[in-house]
């Protein structure tokens, strides 16, 4: 609860220094665990285990705008799997606080949220218990009710270039990121080495990259890989930034 009221506090600062039609939250950072029902095999119809999804969203989101929220999620799959394992999601959450659109991490961090060869040797999981196990699930495009695309993809998935660029593909005009580098002890290089390579996503697809993080280097970067806006590594604080909807292919 607190770390929630934490990010709606700071949305709530951005909205009222500037308008906003899209806030985005840093990658696992709305801290409630949700679940796909054995009828929803495509991972789109996210809730609680309680139910009440939409009704805890718009208490915990009371604001006149479409949120983007990272969170970690169960699936029946998953559930029978003899150790902890998950999928990390992204949901697109209107101002009444309904869903309208979700999509999930495709390619897990290596030995942080998965392990090579991990169906072949089973036993390593029994070797590493603190290890979350994260399951890829779909990438889909997502849209607002006026029809403007958003290319959303997961922290790790930045890395790899072929997410951006099937969202790129489908017509996403603009690609957003909520990422984290909390896994880090280092605060000076590799936060940077991170924002450097996913960059590249921006200048490959010619379109605006947003990226959040929880602690790591917050930023806009522009088609051409400038940096358009950015917080530094373990600052805490928001900016609000206008960016051109772009199509086409490079």
């Amino acid at each position: 609860e607190r770390n929630i009221a934490f990010y709606r506090n700071l949305a709530r600062a951005a909205l009222a220094a500037a308008p906003a039609e899209l806030v985005l939250w840093p990658h696992n950072s709305y801290e409630r665990t949700l679940r796909f029902g054995a009828d929803d095999p495509g991972l789109e119809r996210p809730t609680l285990a309680d139910g009440g999804l939409e009704a805890r969203l718009a208490g915990d989101l009371p604001f006149q705008t479409h949120t983007l929220l990272s969170a970690q999620a169960s699936s029946p799959e998953s559930d029978r799997q003899a150790w902890p394992s998950r999928h990390y999601v992204t949901l697109l959450v209107g101002p009444d606080g309904k869903v309208a659109g979700s999509t999930s991490k495709v390619h897990p961090t290596p030995l942080a949220e998965w392990l090579p060869l991990d169906g072949y040797f089973p036993f390593l999981h029994r070797l590493t218990p603190k290890l979350k196990r994260v399951l890829p699930g779909p990438s889909r495009l997502l849209s607002l009710p006026d029809g403007r695309r958003l290319g959303v993809f997961v922290c790790y998935d930045a890395v790899k270039t072929g997410v951006a660029r099937r969202l790129a593909a489908a017509g996403a005009q603009v690609l957003l990121n909520p990422s984290s580098d909390q896994w880090s002890y280092d605060r000076t290089s590799q936060p940077w080495q991170h924002l450097r390579i996913v960059m590249m996503r921006a200048v490959e697809n010619r379109r605006f990259f947003v990226r959040a993080t929880p602690s790591g280097v917050s930023a806009v970067v522009d088609p051409a890989g400038r940096l358009a806006a950015h917080l530094p590594v373990d600052t805490s604080g928001h900016f609000t930034r206008t960016v051109a909807l772009l199509d086409g292919r490079t």
